[in-house]
């Protein structure tokens, strides 16, 4: 068995134990006989440990009492982490035994609007965040923080151009008044999952990330990151603006908008007696019923149609005024 504990006072092993059990250590992984992990407390500080068979023979953590060198409670949440990770039954004796069996059976809870059926919605929530869990002492912690107040809420959609999402994403940021010293919270959400989320509230064991990976590998919502998508949730019921416009067809109906005007602006200049010749251009869509679903597809020209086998490539020409070759 790994022996470790001597190494600690009696109060850092408390609260090194109080930050594994929620979760605050990240990414543990083992090269040879040493463990590397993140920790998060007031910032993300990164521990070594190394093993020699079920001794400690080294410790190292980037905070302030480390440095100076004192055996943090970083370095104890981790040493945890390892003795559970070798030893299941260690695992079990980090869950407080004096707690009644009831106490330790957690509500999840789903409080996110479902749309009914037929009702259109770009951006459900109850499926965007289906992958994470909120209980129910977090969620009550949530509705006390947004009844303490708010500030700089501020919804945005759009696109995120230049990345792998070329769908509409919807982002907000919030700072809540309740909470001492707090920094702006943050999400962004496409119509499939959670893009990016952080939290900005010290002292929270999702913080920058705004969400705990515990150890069944669920992603829990912390409360201020529960209380984000909340307000995100009752923004969406009356202002869901997202459609399934990609950003290349977004692109390419700005760039033929702005191509008509410039040329209905030098139309209007010109003479009556040197009217210049012009033709409509056609873009039409086509949906192809496939085995995996359906297929969107266009085609485009004057009196003859081609198929646009490259939008990105289209609408680039068409906003350089290129030529395409058929």
């Amino acid at each position: 068995m790994l022996q470790w504990q001597q190494h600690f006072s009696n109060s850092i092993l408390a609260k090194g134990r109080e930050y594994f059990r929620a979760g605050r250590v990240r990414d543990l992984e083992k090269i040879d006989s040493t463990y590397f992990a993140d920790v998060c407390g007031t910032y993300r500080y990164h521990v070594i440990i190394t093993l020699s068979g079920d001794r400690v023979s080294n410790m190292e953590c980037s905070c302030p009492c480390a440095e100076h060198g004192e055996r943090c409670k970083h370095m104890a949440a981790v040493l945890y982490a390892i003795q559970a990770e070798l030893s299941p039954v260690a695992r079990m004796a980090t869950v407080d035994r004096k707690q009644p069996q009831a106490a330790q059976t957690r509500k999840k809870v789903s409080p996110f609007y479902r749309p009914q059926a037929g009702e259109y919605r770009y951006f459900d929530l109850s499926r965007i965040l289906s992958h994470y869990t909120i209980y129910e002492e977090t969620y009550q912690k949530a509705q006390r923080l947004l009844a303490a107040g708010i500030s700089g809420f501020t919804p945005q959609t759009g696109y995120l151009s230049g990345s792998g999402n070329r769908g509409m994403v919807c982002s907000v940021s919030v700072t809540f008044k309740g909470v001492r010293n707090s920094k702006e919270c943050t999400a962004t959400i496409d119509r499939n999952g959670i893009v990016s989320n952080t939290c900005g509230c010290p002292g929270c064991g999702a913080y920058y990330f705004g969400f705990l990976r515990t150890d069944s590998n669920e992603r829990e919502l912390c409360e201020h990151s529960a209380a984000l998508f909340l307000l995100m949730d009752e923004y969406l019921k009356t202002h869901d603006d997202g459609d399934t416009t990609d950003y290349d067809a977004v692109r390419m109906i700005r760039s033929f908008r702005r191509k008509t005007e410039a040329n209905l602006r030098s139309s209007d200049e010109s003479t009556e007696n040197s009217p210049e010749e012009t033709k409509e251009i056609r873009l039409e869509p086509r949906l192809t019923k496939t085995f995996d679903g359906l297929e969107l597809s266009f085609r485009i020209g004057t009196d003859k149609l081609y198929v646009v086998r490259n939008m990105t490539e289209l609408v680039n020409a068409v906003e350089n005024g290129e030529r395409l070759e058929s």
